[in-house]
This record gives C-alpha cells, structure tokens and sequence, in this order.
C-alpha cells in the first residue's frame, strides 16, 4: 500500500508522520496569516518567528530533521 510505502520510506509511523506533518502545516498557516494581516495593514509588523529568514530557517532544520531519519533507517 502507498500509505505504508511513504511511511517505510521516511522511517516514520503513522503517528510521528501526523504530529510531523500537522506542525509543519500549522506553522507555515500561521506565517500566512501574519502575512495576510500585514499585506492588508502594513503598519501591523510580522512577528520575528515568522520574518522570511524565520520561516527559511525552520524550514531548513525540518529539512535536516527528515534527511537524518531517512539516514537512520539505510543504517538498519
């Protein structure tokens, strides 16, 4: 099954995979959302957390995050 192909190959389980993926999603909805405001209202600043270099950074250690799980697993 595709389901479990995906989760095998990124050395997840279904729940790590949810938790993993609902972060992600919740922070960058969040990033949107600052940026929405801002857009419409520019003198409303966006928060630190979630400045481009903020959301460049996350992305990069979320990035990482997977690239060493998925090592872990060809180690095994």
């Amino acid at each position: 099954m595709f389901l479990t192909k995906h989760l095998k190959d990124n050395n997840e389980t279904y729940l790590s995979h949810m938790l993993f993926a609902s972060k992600v999603a919740l922070y960058l909805s969040v990033s949107s959302i600052c940026y929405s405001v801002h857009a419409m209202l520019p003198f409303v600043s966006v928060p630190e957390r979630f400045t481009l270099e903020s959301i460049v950074n996350q992305c990069v250690k979320w990035h990482n995050y997977t690239v060493i799980r998925v090592m872990e697993k060809d180690k095994k």
